[in-house]
């Protein structure tokens, strides 16, 4: 993560002093409209959030104005396209929720502006493989890892009505929780693959997920308005995720002799290398009882032999 500081005023460079990055703008103007009229500079002592920036690749910033405004019903506060510093192509669009301060902002850059391989569009194809892989047509699957690297909006004022009707036309990936007064959408995710819990009222849950009566989703210390709050990442829903293995599994019950063959072979091999192996110890074994053998009767024959030089000189 990396915080961008802002002031109303613009440092003084000296002419030998390295010039900063000309960049895009930042904000969108109605942002810095309100930091103006409501004076928000007069305190030194507060940091106040104005956007969240994100970087996004060409594929997924041709679907964010459909998913934000058509799908969320936020307002597009931003959008321009231009030439950076190094010559590159931009796009930039910033979106708020009902009831938010704060903006969303995307970022689509050349693949040249990322160095090395591993450019935006790769992380983010690694991300929706990963959510279409569990949560595809599977709305109550909360083992998603990536579930977490997620942003909330808290709105009691946004329409959800037609949050639900789009997810029900497009089923972009979403995740719906149950508790004792029914089942709502919790959780869904934008183009690049980016989750968004939705602390929303809400009176209607998707097609695909059970029928909800009317209540809020509201985090308040830890626990939800009306009951308790539980983390999908920290609950057990393994048995309700998309199967991973169905094409395995269908292999293997229709292959299941290779396995038992492939098991068989194995065993023999282990049993024959054990064989081998005692064969060898016990070959080593005679050959070092052998040599031993040997070494004590020459040792016996070099004892004797003084004796017979002895003998000799005797009769001599």
């Amino acid at each position: 993560m990396i915080l961008e500081l802002c002031a109303p005023g613009s440092l003084i460079y000296a002419e030998t002093d390295p010039q900063p990055v000309q960049m895009e703008q930042r904000v969108p103007d109605a942002t810095l409209a309100k930091i103006q009229s409501d004076d928000m500079w007069s305190s030194s002592k507060i940091i106040t959030g104005l956007a969240v920036n994100r970087a996004a690749s060409a594929a997924s910033m041709s679907a964010m104005e459909g998913f934000y405004v058509n799908g969320m019903g936020t307002t597009m506060t931003h959008s321009e396209s231009g030439t950076d510093a190094n010559g590159g192509q931009y796009t930039k669009k910033c979106f708020l929720w009902t009831g938010a301060s704060v903006d969303v902002c995307y970022t689509q850059r050349d693949d040249s502006a990322t160095s090395g391989s591993w450019k935006v569009a790769d992380f983010e194809n690694m991300l929706n493989t990963v959510h279409s892989n569990l949560m595809q047509d599977h709305p109550f699957c909360g083992e998603d890892k990536w579930e977490d690297n997620h942003y909330a909006i808290d709105s009691q004022t946004a329409d959800t009505s037609s949050i639900v009707d789009y997810v029900n036309e497009k089923n972009p990936f979403h995740y719906c929780e149950s508790d004792m007064r029914g089942t709502s959408l919790h959780y869904v995710w934008d183009p690049t693959g980016w989750g968004i819990q939705l602390d929303l009222r809400f009176s209607a849950a998707p097609s695909d997920c059970e029928s909800s009566s009317s209540w809020s989703r509201r985090v308040d210390g830890g626990h939800v308005a009306g009951g308790e709050h539980t983390n999908p990442a920290c609950t057990d829903t393994r048995s309700k995720c998309k199967t991973l293995t169905s094409s395995s599994s269908s292999w293997l019950s229709s292959h299941w002799w290779i396995l038992v063959a492939a098991g068989g072979a194995l065993l023999l091999i282990l049993v024959c290398g054990c064989i081998y192996c005692r064969k060898k110890e016990a070959a080593l074994s005679w050959q070092e009882e052998h040599a031993d053998r040997l070494a004590q009767a020459e040792r016996d024959r070099g004892l004797h032999e003084p004796l017979k030089r002895d003998e000799e000189s005797v009769d001599i």
